[in-house]
Formats: structure tokens, C-alpha cells, sequence
């Protein structure tokens, strides 16, 4: 081979290869022979040094269909799925195989029996424009006599991972796969600096232990504003692409307080599927099930059973004397909010329409601690009642919010957007009555002090585009 351009053959794959290759071979339905003596190769591959070294030879007897031969692999006995796996490889053995391209290599040694490879790819950007990053590590598959399936044994890292929606600043994965997951197996997946689907993880942790079709699974993910972990224990069903058991040990831990899952929960997870005629979307189904703040009698209630794919879903949630620090995270700094939260929350949807939303809120008898500019204490507002309400109307949402001090000072804001049109359409009315304005603070951070009570009645009207109408009595 003299300067061989593999582009010939493949579109766009420039080439320039130089060397020898000594192999023979039969591919046919019932046996396939490959028998690469040696080979010796060098030049260019898409404008990147390529090399390959060694040899390889492999006697298979592989079916026509593989996925159909595993599907019906799994319903045989152990003995039976030793025999036939058997059969596929008569003999496999590589001897010094090393491949390089650009800054990367891949070495192999071995046979049917124990075959180790060595992964270094330290630029997968040569490989591939949409990706970036390093990969090292091995893995070595192994075929125990009287095992079914082989055993892979798995040490990979991870360093500056880039693929579209997918950054990683550091990952590895490590254990072993026995009898491919048909026997009781280990696996653990840890991250630092993940951003995937639109979210940021500071650390993910991850742990498997048993099998494909009954297995324990700790899953631990944190960021700089909380740290969830839960234990998953079921099993999946490859046919169905179906996970199904029950999550427990649910923990969700902010620097204001922690919750904790009160009882496990049944989950079924079914993964999207297009097969034999059937066609379905990603579908979870939890059942219900309660959490409790530490050290606290509140609690967040998932009520009836949540069923949630893209067609449809609905999420009906209660709220009984909740901690109102559980929700500090959310809130502006200068905000601290003491009180409790009762109420519910429903909100559904389905493919084509609007969603259902229902919700009432309120917290009685609490105080909001407010921080002003220039002022080393906090100013204390204490009320009687504070309640949000959010309803599905036709017009679009329909929201009110009250506030009652218990002191004479109050107000509601009661307004009706439709966010589904553009532009969004609003129309409602305001009333307050010796108000505090400091309550408004947080909502105006360019100003640094706010003070005074107003008292103020207007309202809002959506008729070619805005008409609007204020009546200012004291402030």
C-alpha cells in the first residue's frame, strides 16, 4: 500500500496511507474468518498522523440478527446461554494491536478467554469538531468458564468533556460488569462540573450494585444551592425498556434547612419505545408519598399518584405547616421570611391545550424581616395573613395575592394574564391601605432606602393594547 487514499471509498475521509498488511479471511452466513497477520501502517488520516501496528485473528460464527439472538438468549436457562454464547467464538486472539491517530491510541492483547485494551485519547476533538475533551483508562472483558456472557471490568476518566449539551470538567466510571449485569455486579460513576440539560451539578455521585434485573442504585447530585441524594432499589426489563421499584432515602439539603423523604415510593420509569407496532413516549409514574423538613413538624405531600409524559400529566401536591426557610433559596437576600405554609398546588397538562393550574397558598401569623441600606438591623413586618391564589380561567391565569397585617394595613393585587399570546394581555386592579412601603424593597434594588405607608386604589384594563386608570389617595 503505497499513499492509499481511503476518501475512494468513504466521503469525506482524505487519506494518505503507506505500509503493508498481510491478511486473509471468509465472510459467510454460517462462519466468518478474519486473520490480519500483520500489519504496518503509516501516513495521514484526515490530516492527522495515523498508525497501526500487530495482529489479529478471530473465527466467529455471529447470527444474522444479533438482537433478535440476545432477545431470545435471555428467556434460556444459565447452562443453555453457556452453550450458545460458546459457539459464537471459536478462537479471538489480538497480539500488540496499537492504533494511533493524532495524540490518541488504543492498544489491544488477548483472547477469547481474557482480552485487555488500553484507552488514551487525549484530543477527541481529532476524532470528531463536536467534540472535546480527554478519555483514559482500560477495560478488560473476560470469559470465565461456565459463565453465559462475559465479564468486563471498566476503569475510565474523563477530563474537559464537550459534546453538544454535555460539559464535564472531570468524571470516571469504575467496577465491573459481570455476566453482563446477569450476575451481582459493581459500578460507580462520580462527576465534578457537570452541565447537562440545561442544568449545573458541583458534584454527581452514583452507585450500582447487583443486577440488570434487580439492583440498588445511591444517586447523589449537588450544587451551590442544594444537595439531593435518594436510593433507587428495582429492576429494568430490557424488552420493555422499563425500570420499575421504589425510591427511598430521599434527601434534599439547602443551607436553610434539609427534607427528608418520609416513606419509599413505588417509581416506574418507561423509556420511549417503538416496537411491534407499539409507539410510546418517556412516561413516570411515582405513587404518593410524604417529605419532612429536619427537626420539623411541616410537611410537602405528593397526594394522589403522579403519571407525567409529554401527552399528559398532573401534579397534585399539599402543604402543611411548611417552613417558609425551606423556600429562602428562592427568595431576594435581603428578604427573611418566618413563617408557615399551608395550601396546595395542582397544575396539569395535555398535548394541544393550555395547562390546568390550581393552586392556594397562605401562611398566618409570621413576620418578614426586611434589610435596608445604611441600617444594621433588620426591619420586622408582622401579618396576619398573607395568601397567593393561581387559578386556570379562559381568559388565561387568573392570580391574587392579599396581605392583611392584622394592624389595619392590607392589600390584594388581583390580575388576569394570558401568557399565551404575545403580547401577553393583562388587565386587574390593585388596592392598598396604609400599606408599609419597605415591603417593596427587594423588588426595587436600585433603591437603597423605602419608607412610608400608602394607601392606593387602580386598576388595568386590556383594550387595544392598555388602557389604564390610577387613583392615588395617600402616600
Amino acid at each position: 500500500m503505497d499513499r492509499f487514499n481511503i476518501g475512494y471509498f468513504l466521503k469525506d475521509t482524505p487519506s494518505l496511507i503507506t505500509g503493508t498488511i498481510d491478511t486473509d479471511g471468509r465472510w459467510s452466513d454460517t462462519q466468518q474468518i478474519v486473520n490480519i497477520k500483520q500489519v504496518n501502517l503509516n501516513g495521514m488520516l484526515k490530516g492527522q498522523q495515523l498508525s497501526a501496528k500487530g495482529s489479529l485473528s478471530a473465527k466467529m460464527r455471529l447470527p444474522k440478527d444479533l438482537a433478535s439472538y440476545f432477545k431470545q438468549l435471555q428467556t434460556q436457562d444459565a447452562q443453555a446461554q453457556y452453550k450458545q454464547v460458546n459457539a459464537l467464538i471459536d478462537s479471538l486472539n489480538a497480539n500488540n494491536l496499537v492504533l494511533r491517530w493524532g495524540d490518541n491510541y488504543v492498544t489491544a492483547n488477548g483472547n477469547a478467554k481474557q482480552l485487555q485494551t488500553k484507552i488514551n485519547i487525549t484530543s477527541l476533538d481529532q476524532l470528531s469538531s463536536q467534540l472535546a475533551g480527554k478519555v483514559t483508562g482500560g477495560a478488560t472483558l473476560s470469559q470465565p468458564s461456565g459463565q453465559a456472557l462475559p465479564t468486563i471490568y471498566i476503569d475510565l476518566v474523563g477530563e474537559r468533556l464537550a459534546l453538544p449539551g454535555f460539559i464535564l470538567r472531570q468524571g470516571r466510571v469504575r467496577g465491573k460488569l459481570v455476566n453482563l449485569a446477569n450476575s451481582p455486579s459493581q459500578l460507580i460513576v462520580t462527576a465534578e462540573g457537570l452541565d447537562a440539560a440545561g442544568q449545573s451539578f458541583d458534584s454527581v455521585k452514583a452507585s450500582f450494585n447487583g443486577t440488570e434485573k434487580s439492583h440498588v442504585v445511591d444517586l447523589n447530585v449537588a450544587n451551590k444551592q442544594l444537595d439531593v441524594g435518594a436510593r433507587l432499589k428495582g429492576g429494568f426489563d430490557r424488552d420493555r425498556l422499563s425500570w420499575s421499584g421504589v425510591i427511598g432515602k430521599g434527601r434534599i439539603k439547602s443551607k436553610y434547612a434539609t427534607l427528608n423523604q418520609l416513606q419509599p415510593a413505588q417509581l416506574i420509569v418507561n423509556l420511549p419505545y417503538n416496537q411491534g407496532g407499539e409507539n410510546r413516549d418517556l412516561k413516570v409514574q411515582l405513587a404518593a408519598h410524604c417529605w419532612q423538613a429536619t427537626d420539623q413538624t411541616g410537611k410537602l405531600c405528593l397526594r394522589e399518584k403522579l403519571v407525567a409524559s409529554p401527552d399528559q400529566g398532573e401534579v397534585n401536591l399539599a402543604l402543611q405547616n411548611l417552613d417558609t426557610s425551606l423556600f429562602s433559596v428562592f427568595l431576594p437576600e435581603d428578604i427573611d421570611w418566618n413563617g408557615k405554609i399551608n395550601g396546595k398546588a395542582i397544575v396539569g397538562w395535555q398535548r394541544g391545550r393550555p395547562p390546568t393550574i390550581n393552586t392556594t397558598l397562605y401562611s398566618d401569623n409570621g413576620k418578614i424581616g426586611l434589610v435596608q441600606d445604611g441600617e444594621s438591623t433588620s426591619m420586622t413586618l408582622p401579618y396576619k395573613r398573607v395568601s397567593l391564589i393561581a387559578l386556570s380561567v379562559p381568559e388565561g391565569i387568573k392570580l391574587r395575592t392579599d396581605i392583611n397585617t392584622g394592624r389595619g394595613a392590607r392589600g390584594y393585587a388581583e390580575v388576569i394574564v394570558d401568557p399565551y399570546k404575545d403580547p401577553k394581555p393583562i388587565s386587574g386592579a390593585l388596592v392598598l391601605n396604609e400599606l408599609d412601603l419597605a415591603i417593596f424593597k427587594p423588588f426595587f434594588p436600585g433603591m437603597r432606602v423605602l419608607r412610608g405607608n400608602v394607601t392606593m386604589a387602580g386598576a388595568r384594563r386590556h383594550l387595544n393594547q392598555t388602557t389604564v386608570l390610577w387613583r392615588r389617595k395617600t402616600l
